[in-house]
């Protein structure tokens, strides 16, 4: 016996470094691209990354949040600004827009932590 599983209500479309939420049938209001994208972040140092929003016909504000994908290796603050904590591997450093009729867009970059 085959049983299909329908789910109605929000597609999540995913793209390289960004997924865009809407309701079914409809592309997402804006999309969120994180530069620079790859990067690398030195041990000691900083790296500013910056979020876009485009495409957008959202019109009110959109609020960017930020998260890393492993704290223990790099964070980063509500700026975009990074810290890295250990070297050696990647991390996802990513955006996500919200816009006040909860639609959602993320864009994400690869950071690669290095020693000095």
């Amino acid at each position: 016996m085959t049983r299909v599983l329908l789910f109605a209500g929000v597609l999540a479309a995913t793209a390289c470094g960004s997924t865009g939420v809407s309701g079914v049938g409809h592309p997402p209001l804006f999309t969120v691209t994180v530069t620079p994208d790859p990067a690398t972040a030195t041990l000691g140092t900083r790296l500013q990354l910056t979020a876009t929003i485009s495409n957008s016909t959202v019109t009110g504000p959109i609020k960017i949040t930020w998260q890393s994908s492993y704290l223990t290796y790099a964070t980063v603050d509500s700026t975009g600004l990074v810290t890295p904590n250990i070297q050696g591997t990647f991390v996802n450093i990513c955006a996500t827009g919200s816009s006040a009729g909860f639609e959602q867009s993320t864009g994400c970059a690869r950071v690669n932590i290095v020693a000095p």
